[in-house]
């Protein structure tokens, strides 16, 4: 499992560290591909294909510390190399993420399964004893687990419709619905990649038919294994939504959508059909054991690193490689299920509320490979709570604020591959209706109404669209959701006091000071105004007067708030937001090929490349660019370090906050997003030409009133 060399230069070399092969001939690759160390080595740098030269590592090995809840462990980690500069001979490295390893005490890790146990396939005949080990431990050891499911049998409520999968010796699948019979569940639910290949789903014209009964050959290769699983577990109901929701235009998916989140929250347990890229792929897959057990390493004699213990080498990313990149993770609809069994490519995963297992550690991941999944599995728990999760946290390393929370719940679901870009809002709408009714805040269009001046700093991780997408139109340019890619919302900025004190018998000073660079017309911070409901003819009549930071929409333009339902998405009274602040214009600066600052100008100076970061939504057509502040705080530095401004002058204060730059839209006084901004370290002489409420020095500030659409 690990190849001469190998043992010899990186695990008995007595070095903590050192550079791995330098050069591999051809025919010695087939032989290193059996190597654990050599292999994953191959497969990172591309050896696979013909021709490639074999790149440079550099490898570590440390001992992390150990702790009364934590297991021995030793980490290897291999850092690929370009090459060694000649002068330092320092290396450098490359952008690829490192390979890191992790080398356990077999004693220590409980139980690991055998070739036999594992079986030559992920079906219920050779896996099913474990899925149903990891169920009915769940259901009578995991306290929280089986709490959160007795008040899910209790108070939640069933989908609008269920299969009933019947027996696997009756055979008849039928659609039933449950106002109309007298069933109380408990059902499971499926999560699945539709792909571009057509299969079965419910319409119009078959609905009456699959009261009856659903041919099986009519059921697409997942839902009959996903079916067939269900039957396995005892549990007699399934819910899909492509044969639970009516598809197509005459459909009730708008009417159903507001209501997945409840319905993935209240199942009994999700089926994930991990490795499918469509509806032909099914669960099940065939196998090597050795592709999923972790490899052994020991020693003859006794020896000062590795004693004379068994030890089992696994890679850190195991639960990223063999689950989260899997396909089903490159779309939406996660974490609202109470546990799921996820059938991926080489083995299944369980994931509950209180522990994350595989095939390959039936018994739980060990703590050092437990990050993503721990903190995933800590937010599951939170979100089934009938309590507020917000005044009922959990203690824990992974116990983030739920602020927190809902800036990683975005950043995972705009990483997500859509079925539609238009369901990007409906997608996250199920974890932002639980974090709405927590903070007790208003939301709408993917942002929430306090302090939302901050919110609009939102930037895309990676600035790689020519222009936005035509298909998220529908969503105003200041919302997220009118882009496609990876989004990382701005934090909004907790007060934070600050004081100085310059006499012991004196009372602290407070120095800090916060901006706001764009308010309403009433001077406070902009707000939005919200309402329920789904869009109906209106008028002007229908829309409060004074609607704070919302434009008075246009005849047909509004929503009507006579359907006040907090399960449905808010939708926005306007798409325009009323700011008062000042417009600036600055040049945009490219450094290299993703990094652009905002360079200001200044009297007798030319341009003055300043410390302001830009993160444009789609690529630059024009180098000129207006800007506006949208909040700033004002906080002293260390003073024990002295610095001169441009001027020469020691600056006392720094400058932390952010903006966004804009375009003009053909209405008058109307500009579109085009990116954000954030400044640091800013000095009081930039500052000064950033500010908005600064006197209008050589033409930087421009308008004082315009509409965000």
């Amino acid at each position: 499992m690990i190849c001469r060399f190998c043992i010899d230069n990186v695990l008995m070399s007595g070095k903590s560290w050192g550079y791995h092969r330098k050069i591999v001939e051809q025919r010695e690759r087939a032989a290193l591909a059996k190597c654990v160390f050599c292999s994953a080595l191959i497969k990172d740098s591309g050896l696979a294909e013909q021709g490639k030269s074999w790149p440079l590592y550099r490898w570590s090995m440390r001992f992390p510390g150990r702790i009364r809840e934590t297991m021995h462990s030793i980490v290897i980690t291999f850092r690929p190399i370009l090459e060694e500069d000649s002068n330092d001979h320092h290396p450098r490295f490359t952008a690829r993420p490192d390979l890191v390893f992790y080398m356990f005490p077999e004693e220590e890790l409980g139980i690991i399964p055998s070739v036999e146990d594992v079986g030559r396939s992920t079906n219920l005949e050779s896996a099913g004893a474990q899925v149903k080990s990891w169920v009915q431990q769940c259901d009578n050891n995991h306290e929280g687990c089986s709490k959160q499911r007795l008040q899910q049998a209790r108070y939640g409520s069933l989908p609008t419709r269920l299969l009933d999968v019947g027996t696997e010796r009756t055979g008849h699948v039928k659609l039933i619905e449950t106002k109309k019979t007298t069933i109380k569940g408990p059902y499971v639910s499926l999560s699945h990649c539709w792909g571009t290949i057509p299969f079965t789903t419910l319409t119009p014209k078959n609905l009456e038919s699959f009261k009856d009964g659903i041919g099986w050959e009519k059921l697409s290769r997942n839902f009959q294994d996903a079916i067939t699983v269900t039957r396995f577990l005892g549990i007699s109901y399934i819910w899909i939504d492509s044969l639970c929701i009516i598809q197509g235009q005459e459909g009730d998916f708008p009417a159903e959508a507001p209501f997945m989140h409840q319905y993935y929250r209240n199942a009994y347990c999700n089926i994930a059909a991990a490795d499918s890229p469509n509806s032909t792929g099914g669960l099940f897959r065939g196998r090597h054991a050795t592709q999923i057990l972790p490899d052994k390493y020991s020693v003859d004699d006794k020896s000062t690193i590795f004693g004379d213990k068994k030890w089992r080498i696994v890679n850190q990313d195991i639960w990223h490689t063999q689950l989260l990149k899997t396909v089903i993770y490159t779309r939406g609809w996660r974490m609202l299920a109470p546990r799921i069994i996820h059938f991926a490519k080489d083995q299944i995963f369980w994931d509950c509320a209180t522990m994350s297992a595989c095939e390959t550690f039936p018994s739980g991941l060990p703590q050092p490979l437990d990050t993503a999944a721990a903190t995933d599995r800590h937010w599951r728990g939170r979100l089934q709570e009938t309590g507020s999760i917000r005044h009922h946290p959990l203690a824990g390393a992974s116990d983030d604020s739920l602020e927190q929370f809902w800036i990683s719940a975005v950043r995972n679901y705009t990483s997500c591959n859509l079925t539609k870009g238009s369901d990007k809002l409906m997608a996250v709408w199920g974890i932002a209706k639980l974090v709405r009714d927590a903070l007790e805040e208003e939301y709408g269009a993917g942002l929430w109404a306090y302090r939302l001046e901050e919110q609009l700093a939102w930037r895309v991780s990676e600035c790689t669209l020519d222009a936005r997408p035509t298909d998220l139109r529908d969503n105003p340019s200041w919302s997220w959701a009118s882009m496609n890619g990876t989004i990382e919302l701005a934090n909004r900025v907790v007060q934070v006091a600050y004081y100085e004190k310059t006499d012991l018998h004196q009372t602290p000073k407070l120095v800090e000071e916060r901006h706001y660079g764009v308010t309403d017309h009433h001077g406070e911070p902009i707000s939005f105004q919200l309402i329920y409901g789904l869009k109906a003819s209106t008028t002007q009549d229908s829309i409060t007067d004074g609607a704070i930071g919302s434009k008075r929409p246009k005849p047909g333009r509004g929503y009507s708030a006579s359907q006040n339902d907090p399960d449905h998405q808010p939708r926005l009274v306007s798409k325009s937001i009323e700011i008062e602040g000042y417009i600036g214009h600055a040049a945009l600066s490219r450094h290299g090929n993703d990094r652009w600052t905002l360079s200001l100008p200044e009297e007798g100076r030319g341009l003055i490349n300043s410390n302001i970061e830009v993160f444009p939504d789609t690529k630059p057509k024009s180098l000129d660019t207006a800007f506006v502040v949208l909040s700033a705080s004002k906080i002293p530095r260390d003073r024990t370090i002295p610095r001169l401004d441009a001027l020469g002058i020691e600056t006392v204060f720094q400058y932390f906050g952010v903006g966004i730059t804009l375009q003009r839209t053909a209405e008058s006084g109307h500009y579109e997003r085009s990116g954000a901004f954030r400044f640091r370290n800013l000095s009081e002489e930039m500052w000064q030409m950033l500010r908005p409420d600064t006197a209008n020095l050589n033409g930087l500030l421009g308008d004082t009133k315009f509409w965000l659409d």
